[in-house]
């Protein structure tokens, strides 16, 4: 045996450079997606990300929301207002009008509901 065999010098050199070109490789397929790293895909990180996802979605919906019922309550005032000028009555008798509607006086003409066919009588026993 030669004085480099017995140190093992040779030998470390070799594992040394054989671990650094499997490092290298591995390397590569973990950022070209070959290989999985099991910190980045883990469950609670995946989990995480969906949980941020459906958050982001709730604030998107909320705002959405919002807007919608903005929409709807300038919709009931355009349509109060319109009310309001079909009536004949001037702007002094509105107050007036007004409490008599929330007394439960109500306007115009009272219709008594016509009789619905669906319903069955008492007497059809």
């Amino acid at each position: 045996m030669t004085r480099r065999d017995v140190s093992g010098g040779d030998i470390f050199k070799k594992l040394q450079h054989k671990f650094c070109a499997t490092l290298q490789i591995f390397k590569k397929e973990v950022s070209n997606g070959r290989r999985k790293n099991t910190l980045a895909t883990s469950k609670s990180a995946k989990i995480q990300t969906e949980i941020e996802k459906v958050k982001a979605k709730i604030t998107e919906q909320q705002a959405r929301l919002k807007e919608l019922e903005q929409k709807k309550m300038e919709a009931e005032n355009t349509e109060i207002v319109d009310i309001v000028r079909g009536l004949s009555n001037s702007l002094d008798d509105l107050p007036a009008l007004l409490q008599t509607i929330q007394a439960g006086g109500g306007m115009g003409q009272s219709v008594p509901k016509a009789a619905d066919p669906n319903d069955k009588e008492d007497t059809e026993e």
